[in-house]
């Protein structure tokens, strides 16, 4: 069993998607692979990306965050995750503490939709889940209340359905499966735009 102990983290889908150079979906073993290989030649992180937030969402998040030492992203095993609809754009900036920084080309950064931003995790490790201590069973943040909450639907595994989530260990909310843990670095999401 592992020493590191998840406590608090997000919730993120994960599946085969984006796009290869030759237009075929990529796997998330390939996924994979490249965000290793990022995070080595780009100084120890890399950027994953997921559907834009609000900015009071983001600093709701940190605020929840607090003073945790290590934080995690749990990707959940979801096989048949389909690309969003939208175009496929490509990251150029990212904009950390409100100031846009140019993206290394050491790093492919990809998301979708009509909006010329999104979100990203700032991720600088990259586990499997027999590496961490996973609960079994969660809490999570709903935004629009600042509450931690300990269900949802049934149907849902007791996650709420949208994509992103902030989680933390406790509560009576059963964990789905996880395929892949991401740690992530302060300040753990950041803006991107094209």
């Amino acid at each position: 069993m592992s020493e590191i102990n998840f406590k608090i983290g997000f919730w993120h889908p994960f599946g085969p998607h984006g796009y290869k150079e030759n237009g075929e979906v990529e796997s998330r073993e390939e996924i994979i692979d490249r965000k290793e290989k990022e995070i080595k030649k780009n100084k120890g992180w890399t950027l994953w990306a997921f559907s834009e937030k609000r900015d009071e969402t983001i600093n709701q998040w940190r605020k929840e965050i607090g003073k945790n030492k290590r934080v995690f992203v749990l990707c959940s095993d979801s096989k048949t995750t389909k690309n969003p609809t939208g175009d496929c754009l490509y990251a150029k900036y990212l904009i950390e503490n409100g100031k846009p920084q140019e993206i290394s080309k050491k790093i492919k950064v990809s998301f979708f939709g009509k909006k010329e931003s999104a979100c990203a995790f700032k991720v600088k490790a990259v586990y499997k889940p027999e590496m961490i201590k996973i609960p079994n069973n969660i809490k999570w943040f709903k935004t629009t209340s600042g509450e931690w909450k300990d269900g949802s639907s049934p149907s849902f595994g007791g996650l709420p359905t949208i994509s992103e989530s902030l989680i933390k260990s406790g509560g009576k909310s059963k964990l789905r499966k996880v395929f892949l843990v991401l740690e992530l670095e302060y300040p753990y999401v950041v803006k991107i735009k094209k």
